[in-house]
């Protein structure tokens, strides 16, 4: 599909800028959300984004949430307010080498 490959390459696009927001803040496991087309990358307290969200998007969060604390993850909003959409993926938590630059 269109749309998954698109998310896809967004993913694969931002992954590192997602990987440095997440370990700035990672003692508070934040849920990180990349704004499009602005591009901007923000940590957000988990409790906090649940109140932006839709009922639906809620119980999603909280399941996603809850199993990416398990399973040593992310939690990755994508908002393209072009498209009006908003995505959710877990993505797995990668030690950062610092000295490659950001």
């Amino acid at each position: 599909m269109k749309a998954d490959k698109r998310f896809q390459e967004v993913l694969d696009a931002f992954t590192r800028q997602v990987q440095l927001v997440y370990h700035r803040f990672a003692d508070k496991k934040p849920v990180i959300e990349l704004e499009l087309p602005a591009q901007r990358i923000a940590a957000y307290a988990h409790s906090e984004y649940l109140k932006t969200l839709s009922p639906r998007s809620r119980a999603m969060l909280k399941r996603d949430y809850a199993q990416a604390k398990t399973k040593c993850q992310i939690v990755l909003f994508v908002r393209d307010n072009d498209a009006k959409t908003l995505r959710s993926c877990r993505i797995p938590i990668e030690s950062i080498d610092y000295a490659e630059g950001g």
